[in-house]
């Protein structure tokens, strides 16, 4: 499941990092994926419409019935 952190806007969490050529961030804060312990930006590729979360120049795989989820909620 991914919760927002809310203590952690999208640019203190992004740090000196650049979002990948490509991709847009999704929301204002960053999100914890409590299936794993990660924690990131969340972005979506353009050109795939594919979730990931970005975190220290790292892109990670996310479930996209979680990505639902929380975008529904």
């Amino acid at each position: 499941m991914l919760k927002p952190i809310s203590y952690l806007p999208v640019n203190l969490a992004l740090g000196c990092y650049k979002v990948p050529s490509g991709a847009k961030i999704v929301g204002s804060h960053a999100v914890c994926d409590t299936k794993n312990g990660n924690s990131g930006v969340l972005i979506q590729f353009a050109a795939t419409g594919m979730y990931q979360l970005f975190s220290a120049g790292v892109v990670k795989s996310v479930d996209p019935q979680d990505v639902r989820v929380m975008l529904l909620t």
